[in-house]
């Protein structure tokens, strides 16, 4: 999801985790979710008219809740 003044956009990456998205110059939040991981967020990300940008991000796992097991003696 990508949100700036005016703006929000949803995008897709491809099999490759890329996508392309044509944005008006200003600043950004970029936030990546995906099932599974952590959501990764971008905040004021500035985009020069004319300009490109190019960002990694990398999605760790989310934790596995812990199963507590209580039984009655």
């Amino acid at each position: 999801t990508i949100v700036g003044e005016n703006l929000e956009e949803q995008k897709r990456a491809n099999e490759d985790g890329e996508f392309e998205v044509m944005l008006p110059a200003g600043k950004y939040d970029i936030t990546v979710d995906k099932a599974g991981y952590r959501r990764f967020m971008l905040t004021e990300v500035k985009i020069e008219a004319g300009g490109e940008a190019s960002f990694t991000c990398e999605l760790s796992l989310r934790g596995q809740p812990e199963v507590v097991g209580v039984r009655q003696h």
